[in-house]
């Protein structure tokens, strides 16, 4: 979870203001989905939860930043927008562990 944070810290930048929003969050959607991708099955809705929040406030830190306002100027604009600018959701991609998924099945001998 501290290098999924860190790394959304580093996606959203304040020296990424220059680059344009759609850019950031389509860096930041690829690197979301890859670790929906790799940690979806098992016990992640909690942590699912707590990195969508924390991507949803970087994200409104740096539209504030960008337009030279503050952060509240960029939760406006991220939770009042219907799909959240386009930002991957996390919620709903976690699959509970099923037993006959993971368990390696031997060949019949016969």
């Amino acid at each position: 979870m501290a290098r999924a944070r860190q790394r959304i810290r580093e996606l959203t930048a304040r020296a990424l203001t220059s680059f344009a929003v759609e850019a950031v969050i389509g860096r930041l959607n690829r690197f979301l989905a890859g670790w929906a991708g790799y940690f979806r099955h098992g016990n992640s809705a909690r942590c699912f939860d707590k990195l969508q929040a924390h991507a949803k406030d970087r994200i409104a830190m740096f539209l504030g930043i960008k337009h030279q306002r503050g952060r509240w100027f960029g939760r406006r604009i991220v939770y009042a927008h219907p799909t959240e600018l386009g930002l991957y959701r996390l919620v709903g991609t976690v699959k509970a562990p099923r037993s006959h998924q993971w368990r390696h099945q031997p060949r019949r001998a016969g």
